[in-house]
């Protein structure tokens, strides 16, 4: 049991240090959208997304729910990272 708790706790260690990757690339889109006097929300951008992160879970036998969440948060994390800019919010459409 210890061995494979060990294996989830260096799995976790990878995924956040994914996370950081992540969040710096989005520092860097943050930029360039103020830059372009560009909104930080788009919604049709994270439709796009959750639609094709959701096809690469069901190919991982992944549950949708559980990707729909998590990326529900990464992509609320990476508009309050953005928000540190004060662009405007593009709240047109809904999810």
């Amino acid at each position: 049991m210890d061995t494979l708790r060990n294996q989830i706790d260096q799995r976790d260690r990878e995924l956040l240090s994914v996370l950081a990757k992540r969040s710096k690339l989005v520092s860097k889109l943050a930029k360039i959208k103020k830059e372009n006097h560009l909104p930080i929300r788009q919604n049709n951008r994270e439709k796009e997304m959750l639609a094709k992160r959701i096809l690469w879970a069901k190919k991982l036998n992944i549950s949708q729910t559980c990707i729909r969440s998590i990326f529900h948060a990464i992509f609320r994390d990476s508009r309050n990272c953005q928000k540190k800019s004060s662009m405007p919010i593009d709240n047109s459409s809904k999810f």
